[in-house]
């Protein structure tokens, strides 16, 4: 408990080897439930987006621990609450670029930490934005751990996110059109994400937009060229 307002307060060190080691040592502390990170709340995200500023991009090790920190925060400690231009903020620095050439860990730690923020709910334009790049991603992404990761976020997304009515029909319409993509893979990652959409949606939100979860999946028995894609839509 003692070690992180000790932590915290090396964040703001001017010795360049100092704030590096103690995001690093937070980062390893914020997976505990130390209640000493509720009294910190304030100040430590006031010093991580300050810390984030600072790095040239969005792939170097400081912003990977970084991103790691606020992640671990977000899903363990409650009282880790950032403010809504702090949420921007996260939003443009850490999924702006969610195809880049990053190490597999850091691409799991940004699409963990976009989860994170989705389960905080902040009702900001700058989420229904990125959810809606994260939906065209499900089937462009050229890798497929992408493709996955994005399917994920975007049926948390629609299960969990206070959306009106309208706004979740855009949605399925989207991921729907999406299985008539030109790429099989893409096709499959849609199929995969509506499943799980399927799968996971009250009963009642299924019959109302059945429409546009099965007919399309149905079309797709007869009409697709490939044979994953047909075997994918059957099941």
């Amino acid at each position: 408990e003692g070690v992180v307002p000790l932590a915290v307060r090396a964040l703001s060190s001017q010795h360049s080897a100092v704030p590096p080691l103690a995001v690093r040592c937070l980062a390893q502390l914020s997976t505990m439930r130390l209640g000493a990170f509720d009294s910190s709340t304030g100040a430590l995200a006031r010093r991580i987006m300050s810390l984030l500023r600072e790095c040239p991009r969005a792939n170097t090790q400081l912003s990977a621990d970084c991103l790691k920190l606020l992640n671990n925060l977000l899903k363990r400690h409650a009282a880790f609450t950032p403010t809504d231009a702090q949420f921007r903020f996260i939003i443009s620095f850490a999924f702006m670029d969610l195809e880049g050439d990053h190490r597999e860990e850091q691409r799991s730690t940004t699409f963990s930490l976009m989860r994170a923020v989705l389960a905080r709910r902040p009702l900001l334009p700058e989420i229904y934005d990125m959810m809606k790049t994260v939906s065209t991603l499900v089937v462009r992404a050229n890798a497929a751990e992408v493709r996955n990761l994005c399917a994920q976020a975007l049926v948390q997304f629609l299960l969990d996110y206070p959306l009106g009515e309208r706004r979740l029909q855009q949605h399925l319409e989207a991921l729907a059109a999406n299985l008539e993509y030109q790429h099989a893979a893409g096709r499959l990652s849609a199929m995969g994400a509506l499943r799980d959409v399927i799968a996971r949606f009250p009963r009642e939100a299924v019959e109302t937009h059945a429409t546009f979860l099965f007919v399309p999946m149905v079309a797709r028995l007869g009409a697709d060229e490939d044979a994953a894609c047909r075997r994918a839509a059957g099941e």
